[in-house]
């Protein structure tokens, strides 16, 4: 065993013990965040033939929604499921990896495996199957394809663009390295001048162009069918604008703040992943100076992952999953560090320091918050929004009959989780009510709260639940009373008061 070896072994089989350990206790968590809340849509499509954005609003792009609905049809509402598939999905995001990987050696496809599943599971149960996750397995088969020249041109190409249309039917912009990936594609292997093969060339890129259309027009052609597309419309052009103008803390802010809070956010969270990708390429390839042929595969994935970088920018709220993209194409760069070929282990003199940085960079990114959270305040800490899902299903089954509805008057805090739990069905389409009160002079969010008023007259909700989320949004023409909502709630009576929340039972029209 080489010297190198002796110290890329340890590392490379402590972060696989650790990332398995942590893939075990996964499939005990339960689902929370945002997923409770696209599986309620799910449920409503599933359930009750909903419609996105026409019988529902929300900002999720189309093939999000098709997706739950696909899933939840097939496997349930359940945590086991949901977490069972998620080992699954990561299990084909391995091997897919491996495959990339491998041509830098066995340690390095292994690390970098490890080490995005534990920084990816790292996060706990709130980032599980965030779209942002889900868009990485197609996006990284496309990236193996490109490097495979044994398959064939055409179809290879029509693959590579069907794949980013998926990708991009979960969230658009996850589309941004298609361009990269089917441009590299068409050039790669091609000896001699461009110009002798524009044909070939342009016929690839159109081939790959209609892969795309197909698998990301075919959800907007579904969703036109069904008589959703205006009301698609209406949020993209309208309400999305809105909420693009908030930074990831739901201020409200101008042109220049907002611009300079991306600016600080963004250089933080990447300087995390600076050092060890930087140590890495510094190990990998060291002083000399690259060969093209030997590091092209490298020098791809910096690419890749500059372009995933940018993608949190195009996001703007720089939260945890919107990092998701970038961390994984981040990870298979820092795994050069243990590649087969590292001249400059050998000829950096601070190899120790640099490796130092890096694995203490690498620890930041991949501690365990989940089991971390459970050694400080119990295993209470894993259950969803300190049982409050739980305790509204409990109250809804016992008391909510067939035909009744119920309104949520909260955010991501357990409503609709609870609702979930309890498949109770919704009075209005608005899920969520932070949408009421940011640019509350905007003609578009005057008319919400004017059609949510209308929507709770008509509708006559059983219940109204209740959460004092504390997350309003701050800032310019924001607000944080809703003195119409006030007015209806007046016709209600506290039927339960739980621990942070409270349902409210309409009072009976003859006492």
């Amino acid at each position: 065993m080489t010297r190198q070896d002796k110290l890329t072994r340890p590392i490379v089989l402590l972060t696989c013990g650790w990332a398995s350990i942590i893939l075990v206790f996964s499939l005990f968590w339960r689902m929370r965040h945002d997923t409770p809340l696209i599986h309620y849509a799910a449920f409503l499509m599933n359930e009750h033939g909903a419609v996105p954005y026409r019988d529902f609003f929300e900002t999720s792009w189309v093939g999000t929604f098709m997706l739950h609905a696909g899933f939840t049809s097939l496997f349930g509402y359940g945590d086991f499921a949901f977490m069972a598939a998620n080992a699954g999905y990561l299990a084909l995001l391995c091997l897919i990896t491996w495959h990339v990987m491998k041509p830098f050696g066995r340690h390095a496809a292994l690390f970098a495996i490890a080490l995005f599943a534990a920084v990816y599971l790292g996060h706990g149960p709130s980032i599980i199957l965030q779209r942002d996750y889900l868009g990485i397995l197609p996006i990284a088969f496309a990236v193996l394809l490109s490097l495979n020249q044994d398959s064939g041109g055409l179809w290879r190409q029509a693959a590579i663009g069907f794949l980013f249309g998926c990708a991009a039917s979960i969230k658009p912009h996850l589309a941004i390295a298609a361009p990269l990936v089917v441009l590299f594609t068409a050039l790669e292997g091609r000896n001699g001048s461009w110009r002798a093969h524009a044909p070939a060339i342009i016929g690839q890129i159109t081939i790959a162009v209609l892969g795309f259309a197909i698998s990301f027009g075919l959800p907007l052609i579904w969703l036109w069918q069904q008589g959703g597309m205006p009301a698609f419309w209406d949020m993209l052009t309208r309400y999305l604008p809105l909420h693009q103008s908030m930074n990831g803390q739901y201020e409200v802010l101008n042109g220049g703040a907002l611009l300079m809070g991306k600016v600080l956010r963004f250089g933080f969270e990447l300087a995390f992943w600076v050092v060890p990708i930087g140590a890495a390429l510094a190990i990998h390839i060291g002083p000399q100076r690259p060969s093209l042929t030997q590091h092209k595969r490298a020098l791809y994935l910096v690419a890749l992952g500059a372009l995933y970088a940018l993608y949190t920018w195009i996001a703007g709220k720089f939260w945890d999953y919107h990092w998701m993209p970038m961390t994984y194409f981040a990870c298979l760069l820092t795994a050069l560090a243990m590649a087969d070929k590292r001249p400059g282990l050998t000829t950096v003199p601070v190899k120790v320091l640099i490796l130092a940085l890096a694995l203490g960079s690498l620890a930041w990114q991949g501690k365990p918050r989940p089991l971390m959270g459970i050694a400080a305040k119990g295993i209470d800490n894993m259950t969803p929004k300190q049982g409050k899902p739980d305790a509204i299903a409990a109250y809804l089954k016992a008391h909510l009959k067939p035909g009744e509805t119920v309104q949520p008057i909260d955010w991501t805090e357990g409503a609709i989780h609870g609702m979930l739990l309890a498949r109770a069905p919704i009075a209005t389409p608005y899920l969520y009510d932070y949408h009421f009160y940011h640019h509350v002079s905007d003609p578009f969010i005057q008319h919400m709260r004017a059609d949510f008023i209308t929507q709770l007259k008509q509708t006559k909700p059983r219940f109204l639940i209740e959460i004092k989320h504390g997350l309003w949004p701050t800032g310019q023409d924001t607000a944080t009373i809703f003195p119409a909502l006030d007015t209806f709630k007046a016709g209600y009576a506290i039927a339960h008061e739980g621990d942070g929340f409270t349902i409210f039972e309409a009072a009976p029209a003859h006492p």
